[in-house]
């Protein structure tokens, strides 16, 4: 799918930045990227689905099982963003969020409730940063090849919104709401892939109480991926929740 971007009536000076990011991910994502077969994306996607379900921890293969088979989801959410004031703008811009982008010193000075704040603290809590996330490499296309990297470096906002840490209970959950969002075929293997490692104590939890109010808050809110959250860092967090239309875990609870 190639895709013309138009600038419409930006200034000449602001139509520059943005081709100039637009080269710099079309130049990451061509030497990134390795041409296959369909054959050897057949192979991979086999592979790359047995070791995800048995350890969903193996994030390489989980990316490689997303890039094989998610494609037609892509471009589906490329068409989305593509309707929204926002998703097309982060089309146009191709930001990518990074430790360069989220300044950890900079967020832990914010305050308590800001957006910002709370993703310090849970990357602190997790034991993760901002640069853990690699880029597509199965994809050819660069416009959806980028929709799934973008989708790829939100993740950890999609944790933070939904307050749930990196376990395996953690990541079912979040994986549920995703697939609710995205349509993306690894996330509803995420669905049921970790079950079998998930604490025995919270596997009824899961079933009967995580995973439909994940489904359903998916469902319900707002397309994630036309939000630019590099830009709301000191944003107050329960308004931004509440601007998505994403139901918490204790709401849905208190009215079923």
């Amino acid at each position: 799918m190639v895709v013309k971007v138009s600038y419409g009536r930006l200034t000449p000076r602001l139509v520059g930045q943005l081709k100039r990011a637009q080269s710099t991910w079309i130049v990451s994502h061509s030497e990134q990227l390795r041409e296959t077969r369909w054959s050897q994306r057949a192979l991979l996607g086999i592979g790359a689905a047995a070791v995800a379900t048995f350890d969903p921890k193996r994030a390489d293969m989980v990316n490689a099982l997303n890039e094989v088979t998610g494609v037609s989801a892509a471009e589906n959410l490329h068409r989305k963003m593509t309707a929204d004031p926002m998703g097309k703008q982060i089309l146009a811009e191709k930001p990518r969020l990074n430790s360069k982008i989220l300044r950890l010193s900079d967020l832990e000075k914010l305050e308590e409730n800001t957006l910002g704040k709370k993703y310090f603290n849970w990357l602190k809590n997790n034991g993760v940063t901002p640069d853990s996330r690699e880029i597509v490499r199965y994809v050819v296309d660069a416009e959806t090849a980028y929709v799934i990297q973008r989708y790829r470096e939100i993740h950890d906002f999609y944790h933070v919104f939904l307050e749930q840490d990196i376990d395996l209970l953690g990541e079912s959950v979040v994986k549920a709401f995703e697939a609710a969002q995205t349509g993306f075929p690894m996330c509803y293997l995420g669905i049921i892939g970790g079950v079998p490692s998930i604490p025995r104590a919270q596997r009824r939890d899961y079933f009967m109480r995580y995973l439909p109010w994940a489904l359903h808050a998916g469902k319900r809110a707002k397309l994630l991926l036309n939000f630019k959250f590099e830009d709301m860092l000191k944003e107050d967090f329960t308004k931004l929740r509440r601007e998505m239309n994403i139901v918490s875990f204790g709401e849905w609870s208190m009215n079923r």
